[in-house]
């Protein structure tokens, strides 16, 4: 039980970094930490189907994903960052 709740945690923080790094692009406008969430599952979905064309979904797509989210969602400091409660 408690790898499920770890799971959900690192997807949940996963999906609202590159959500804040898409949201971010709507500099004005202040978002809740569920749009920030759905956002970024949204695009991770869009990201795995276009993968999946070209290569299977692994260690490396995921790899991919989580530097991507990393520096685009985690290293901000505009204001979109600040739009988290």
């Amino acid at each position: 039980m408690a790898s499920v709740i770890l799971s959900w945690l690192y997807i949940s923080l996963v999906c609202i970094l590159v959500g804040v790094a898409l949201l971010g692009i709507v500099k004005k406008t202040r978002f809740s930490l569920t749009s920030y969430w759905m956002a970024g599952m949204t695009a991770i979905t869009v990201y795995a189907e276009a993968v999946s064309i070209f290569a299977p979904i692994g260690a490396v797509a995921h790899i991919v994903l989580l530097i991507a989210a990393l520096f685009t969602g985690g290293g901000k400091t505009g204001n979109s960052a600040r739009a988290l409660p």
